[in-house]
């Protein structure tokens, strides 16, 4: 049996004079050789668009108190610029990026586990 092995896709990090997170308005910048603050790289890694057209789209349920949540947020934080749809997708790309070795190993380790199993019609 093969193995399938898990692969998250890596988004290549743009060339240093371009920027594709370019708000539509500016949120407040920070003076060149400064320490951001924790609301700055928020607004910088989930607020600020990335313009990139989604390849398809599923749907997918989440609690109606975190859509209210997060329908607060990029109305208020977001100033109206950030869909929901794209503050969803920056914090689930945050997620698989922050936890990639652990989900990878994960995979692997319960991968393996899975195929050292007889299945359902072999027993």
């Amino acid at each position: 049996m093969r193995r399938r092995a898990l692969h998250l896709p890596r988004v290549p990090l743009p060339a240093q004079d371009e920027n594709p997170y370019r708000p539509r308005r500016p949120f407040g910048e920070v003076a060149v050789g400064t320490v951001p603050t924790p609301e700055a790289e928020y607004l910088a890694r989930y607020i600020c668009l990335l313009r990139l057209p989604f390849a398809g789209n599923k749907h997918v349920k989440i609690r109606p108190s975190y859509h209210e949540r997060i329908r607060e947020i990029t109305r208020v934080i977001g100033r109206g610029d950030v869909t929901i749809t794209a503050y969803v997708d920056k914090v689930l790309k945050a997620h698989l990026d922050d936890n990639r070795e652990t989900i990878e190993r994960l995979f692997e380790e319960r991968e393996a586990v899975a195929s050292r199993q007889p299945k359902a019609e072999e027993r």
